[in-house]
């Protein structure tokens, strides 16, 4: 995987923007923009933490913000090498002395169906003010596709039962879609949830603007908020450590298409979009490393 990020990482470079005018932008980005990327960052790390906790207390568990916030950053460093942040499941494991394991990694499916909601809904809308309509249609698919499967396995997954060795898999599934039926009956924390989530997105695409700003790629506002939701659903494809690269092309193509005979400074561009992997996933990483070790270190002494 390692070997394939660098791989597709280096074609970009070489063939879209050309290693002269890629290490030229990041020579001349500008420093004085890192105080405000280092407080979105930390902004969108302490709502991620807060949606978690209030989506944890819909279930009926008040876990401490600390232990939260430990849980979260243990599962970053396994961002970088598991796809589609599936890691984020041993935030289950660290707070299962508080929360059941299956309650409590439902939690984090459910947030991470509130998120994709949220972050294909913010493309939905910003693409048709921008007049992107194809790309209307894939984040609306996104929503539609999403919700579906939930709804359909909310409504017959006790079908399962009575089928020989599926009783224990349903019983797992009805502790994994309690945190679904928690928010459903409870609007307040459905709401707030769904607060929290857009916030956060909203943040986090407005750090990929300020990315742009400092390297002077000139992409506007608007095109961050219809194109880069959808480059980060590519980014989720398990081809690459962390989306680098899947998500930095999939921006690249469709920014090309959308702005037409309009040139595009190429290096800035990608030096932006390679920068919002090193804030957001290695930054989180790095912080979360220790948290991570100390982790498997008790681990294996429990087993």
């Amino acid at each position: 995987m390692f070997a394939v990020t660098a791989l597709l990482m280096w074609a970009l470079v070489r063939h879209f923007a050309g290693s002269e005018e890629f290490w030229g932008a990041l020579r001349r980005t500008r420093a004085s923009y890192a105080p405000l990327i280092l407080l979105m960052v930390l902004m969108s790390l302490t709502l991620s933490i807060a949606r978690w906790r209030l989506l944890l207390a819909a279930l009926g568990y008040a876990v401490p913000f600390r232990l939260c916030a430990e849980a979260v950053l243990t599962s970053w460093p396994l961002a970088l090498v598991v796809p589609a942040r599936a890691g984020d499941v041993v935030r289950a494991a660290v707070i299962r002395e508080h929360v059941p394991f299956w309650e409590a990694t439902g939690s984090v499916v459910a947030e991470k169906a509130i998120d994709v909601h949220n972050l294909a809904m913010i493309a939905t809308v910003a693409t048709v003010v921008h007049g992107f309509y194809l790309w209307t249609g894939v984040a609306a698919s996104v929503v539609v596709a999403e919700w579906a499967f939930v709804l359909l396995v909310a409504r017959y997954r006790h079908r399962l039962r009575g089928i020989r060795r599926i009783d224990k898999i349903v019983d797992k599934l009805e502790q994994l879609i309690r945190a679904f039926t928690a928010l459903f009956r409870q609007p307040r924390y459905f709401f707030g949830v769904s607060a929290a989530s857009l916030l956060a997105w909203a943040l986090t695409v407005s750090l990929v603007y300020v990315l742009f700003l400092s390297t002077d790629a000139r992409v506007s506002l608007g095109l961050c908020f219809s194109l880069w939701p959808l480059a980060m659903f590519a980014g989720l494809l398990p081809f690459t450590v962390a989306g680098m690269g899947t998500r930095d092309g999939a921006f690249v193509y469709m920014l090309d298409h959308a702005t037409g005979a309009e040139p595009l400074r190429e290096g800035a561009i990608l030096a932006a979009t390679f920068g919002y992997a090193f804030v957001v996933s290695w930054f989180f990483a790095a912080l979360g490393l220790p948290f991570a070790m100390r982790f498997l270190l008790r681990s294996r002494a429990r087993s």
